[in-house]
């Protein structure tokens, strides 16, 4: 059943995880919209991804990242090779998805990167029915551990022993741009929420450009039953 009457949902092919691949209990995101109506996309969308190598996870060449999932908005056809060939996205990243086909706009779209040390569990598109712009969610469900804070009064097995594996969904969201957007950005971000209600889904966090540049955006994730993680 589609989240709201302003949108749907489709399947994405996801990677297989490794049953060897241990679930972390923390991990790190990153969103940027590498703005695909730029000049030399291709070049701008390599070296930001450099910049998040080198500058913002400070990995050398051949070094994994510690677990993350990576947010992309606006990657244009030309410029997704250039995640594709990356070497430390091809070495250390799951991309979702791999081909521009998937886009409901096929001018540009999202792409998640999940590292290889968080197992993916599934992943889907969710389509903005309103859109005039052919925006649209990257949802990943991804498989982490619940951490458990011990107290003084706790063994360390029992400590150990409430600790699970969960399901955590992120939303790789681009919502309606430019003022007229206002109308559709509520249910827009109404309809990502949703799919983190979900049965069996523990937990989840929508990011992404959410086009937040008027006041009555200011109180968007109101509406939508949403908490905001950069204020809370």
């Amino acid at each position: 059943q589609p989240p709201s009457p302003t949108s749907a949902t489709s399947p994405i092919r996801s990677p297989r995880p490794k049953s060897a691949t241990r679930p972390p209990s923390v991990f790190q995101v990153l969103t940027w919209n590498i703005d695909f109506m730029q000049s030399a996309g291709y070049e701008r969308t390599d070296a930001a991804l450099d910049h998040i190598q080198h500058e913002v996870f400070k990995c050398t060449d051949g070094e994994a990242p510690s677990p993350c999932v990576l947010l992309l908005q606006e990657i244009h056809p030309a410029s997704l090779p250039a995640v594709l060939e990356h070497p430390w996205i091809r070495a250390h990243f799951h991309v979702v998805p791999v081909k521009c086909s998937a886009w409901p706009h096929r001018d540009y779209g999202n792409i998640t990167l999940v590292s290889k040390t968080i197992p993916v569990v599934s992943a889907q598109m969710l389509t903005f029915w309103n859109s005039a712009m052919g925006r649209h969610a990257v949802f990943v469900d991804l498989r982490v551990r619940t951490s458990s804070r011990k107290s003084a009064s706790q063994s360390k097995s029992r400590s150990r022993s409430r600790s699970r594996e969960v399901t955590v969904r992120i939303g790789n969201v681009h919502l309606e741009s430019l003022p007229y957007g206002i109308q559709a950005r509520p249910a827009q971000l109404a309809a990502s929420a949703e799919m983190l209600r979900a049965e069996g889904v523990y937990a989840g966090l929508v990011c992404g450009d959410m086009n937040a540049i008027q006041a009555e955006d200011r109180e968007i994730n109101v509406g939508a039953g949403l908490l905001d993680a950069w204020t809370e």
